[in-house]
């Protein structure tokens, strides 16, 4: 026969007391766990065992079962006070008690404790800290479900939790499981552990999943009264047509129905319109450019010119845009010419200061005599640090070409392959390049530029016409 409990938080009610003791009655509950309960004259009515009871923790013991089947169980009920820690130190001991003489231990608390691991709907420090504390000693949650049992007039929380220890809990499993076979002779084995593993599936995914029925709020924004009105007129025709089958009749509604859909049309690109006048934003106009970047089919076709035509090319179209928004610039495409009076002397010496921060960023974790494998610091510099370097090579790549910025970018690589290998001071820098398999810098950023319109030809019609002149340099790495 099962050992039925209650769990509550009273409050120090009279009412809930009375309340409770009907439901004692009427459910033949054996024991009841209370949390801050109706004291009077203080006397709680129950008989402590000494040296385990505090004024917020009750425990006793109890033999349950008969003959071969007897045991002893300790049932606690705990009260956590706000402005204490969680849990308190007389529950540690409780748990160290019963675990050291072996004896089953179930506690029900109310833990004033807020965490989703029980179902409620934050997470709070003391959840937190009483969240590790169940982790380490092993205590078992066995809250089922996530109702609510704390309410107030701004939130609902769940705080009572019932705590077991694992061979109590292990008992419940082995009790549901009575039924099952546990070994598998024959087919029908087979399809009733099948039969339980499939419906166990199910009920869990319906537990954990209920279904609800989505109620959408919004509304057609082009939907409005004048729009109503005409289909409301189409539709009177129609049914006076349908009835008299007259052919004016039908006429009528023919003509009533192409007047509703060019309504349509009016109210659709007239919300539009207005939609895109509204945008001053700059996050709204972002996620208006990515909607109509993702769909090939959202594009401008054409846009008003102040004479009252439309452009009549895609060009025209970019170039009046550029005029309307832009006043006064120019469209210019770069030549040869124009590549060669650029210095990017500056972002080199940018480029290569970030580098030598990451590396010695890096340079923490490795020395002469440990840390790092080689295989990772080779691994880290040709992922992290190296393309700090590389980015954006196709644009930058002729400024490698003199010996300033080699000299540069020599030293940022020489740091690298010293670490990598723990070389001496004096080794020379290509010898070690060849031993750890790096080419030199300059080399490495060409090929990334060359990479780079390679893959940008598919896509695009490049203008910068020194790409093209890109040396061939196979680089491993």
């Amino acid at each position: 026969m099962p050992l039925e409990f209650i769990q509550a938080n009273i409050q120090h009610g009279k009412a809930q007391s009375a309340f409770l003791c009907k439901r004692i009655i009427e459910s033949q509950i054996k024991i009841a766990l209370i949390q801050e309960p109706w004291v009077y004259h203080g006397a709680k009515g129950v008989f402590p065992m000494p040296g385990l009871c505090t004024r917020d923790l009750a425990v006793i013991k109890l033999a349950i079962g008969k003959g071969n089947t007897k045991r002893e169980v300790a049932i606690c009920s705990a009260y956590f006070p706000r402005n204490t820690e969680s849990p308190p130190r007389e529950l540690s001991d409780l748990i160290r008690y019963c675990e050291g003489i072996g004896l089953p231990l179930l506690v029900g608390c109310d833990s004033n404790s807020h965490h989703t691991m029980w179902g409620d709907k934050e997470v709070k420090p003391r959840g937190r800290m009483l969240l590790e504390f169940l982790t380490l000693s092993g205590m078992q949650i066995a809250n089922r479900g996530s109702v609510p049992t704390y309410f107030t007039p701004e939130r609902q929380s769940v705080i009572d939790l019932t705590l077991c220890s694992t061979e109590l809990l292990s008992q419940d499993l082995k009790g549901r499981l009575i039924g099952i076979p546990s070994r598998y002779e024959s087919e029908a084995d087979f399809e009733v552990v099948l039969n339980r593993l499939n419906s166990a599936i199910v009920e869990s995914f319906e537990a954990n999943c209920p279904l609800k029925q989505r109620t959408s709020s919004s509304k057609t924004p082009w939907w409005n009264s004048h729009v109503e009105s005409h289909r409301r007129k189409v539709r009177k025709l129609f049914n006076k047509a349908k009835r008299t089958k007259n052919p004016n009749h039908w006429e009528d509604y023919k003509s009533a129905q192409r007047e509703y859909k060019k309504v349509i049309r009016d109210s659709i690109r007239d919300t539009w319109r207005a939609s895109c006048e509204d945008i001053i934003q700059l996050p709204s106009a972002a996620r208006l450019s990515k909607v109509l970047t993702k769909d090939p089919g959202a594009k401008f076709g054409a846009v008003s010119l102040p004479d009252g035509g439309f452009t009549s090319s895609a060009g025209k179209t970019l170039q009046h845009l550029i005029s309307v928004h832009f006043p006064g610039s120019a469209g210019t495409v770069a030549t040869e010419d124009d590549n060669s009076k650029l210095n990017w002397n500056e972002h080199i010496a940018n480029r290569t200061t970030k580098a030598t921060s990451a590396i010695w960023a890096c340079r923490r974790a490795f020395g002469c005599t440990w840390g790092l494998r080689p295989r990772i610091l080779h691994w880290m510099y040709t992922a992290i640090v190296r393309p700090v370097i590389t980015y954006g090579a196709i644009v930058w790549w002729p400024g490698t070409r003199t010996d300033k910025a080699r000299k540069q970018l020599d030293k940022v690589q020489r740091l690298a392959c010293l670490g990598i290998t723990s070389a001496m001071r004096t080794a020379p820098s290509r010898a070690i390049e060849v031993l750890t398999g790096l080419p030199p810098l300059h080399l490495v950023i060409e090929h990334e530029a060359m990479r780079s319109a390679y893959r940008l030809t598919g896509q695009y019609s490049l203008c910068y016409r020194t790409v093209w002149s890109l040396p061939f340099v196979p680089v491993q790495n």
